[in-house]
């Protein structure tokens, strides 16, 4: 359909973050950050989380319904995309392997933060600000904790608003009725 609108809605929940899912009383002690992808008619979630919860060094898995199970994260922006970058942030969430992410869990080295940048950057929606003008290293996060990365997270997406308009591919459509933050 060619009115079809797709969207990415990035998240950050805070540390302290209620877990819905979980025990009774659970709640995320790192934080957490992941994205959502939607056409219109179909939301799809993806984390990256230790298999073991709790576990901060050990195998690793893509986690689907942390859309659902994160009560109130601290921030979400939601950005319009083309089908092409919707594309790829679904293959990238349900095949990183597929495209050299490592599934292995490394406390603050390889974690959720490191996976939901690779997504964004596989669909050429590249970090152009590293927080306080640095990083861990130059394909890692902005920040070792996930909220750290609200401010790297908007500021990435407001360079992205001052993007050439004649560039063959915008990664934000910065006038869309979709775009929001919460």
């Amino acid at each position: 359909m060619e009115d079809e609108k797709y969207t990415v809605t990035v998240y950050i929940a805070a540390p302290g973050t209620p877990l819905v899912k979980e025990d009774p009383g659970a709640s995320s002690l790192p934080g957490h950050m992941f994205y959502t992808t939607s056409n219109g008619h179909v939301t799809q979630s993806y984390g990256f989380a230790p298999i073991k919860h709790g576990n901060i060094d050990g195998p690793g898995a893509i986690a689907r319904d942390d859309v659902q199970n994160y009560k109130d994260p601290l921030y979400s922006r939601t950005m319009e995309v083309s089908k092409q970058q919707y594309d790829k942030l679904n293959d990238f969430g349900q095949h990183p392997d597929k495209h050299g992410f490592n599934t292995y869990y490394k406390d603050a080295r390889h974690n959720c933060v490191d996976f939901a940048w690779s997504a964004l950057n596989h669909a050429d929606l590249k970090r152009s600000y590293l927080l306080g003008g640095k990083g861990v290293d130059v394909d890692g996060p902005g920040a070792l904790r996930p909220a750290h990365n609200v401010e790297a997270e908007g500021q990435q997406i407001q360079n992205n608003h001052q993007l050439d308009q004649q560039q063959q591919t915008q990664a934000v459509q910065p006038h869309s009725p979709v775009m929001k933050i919460g």
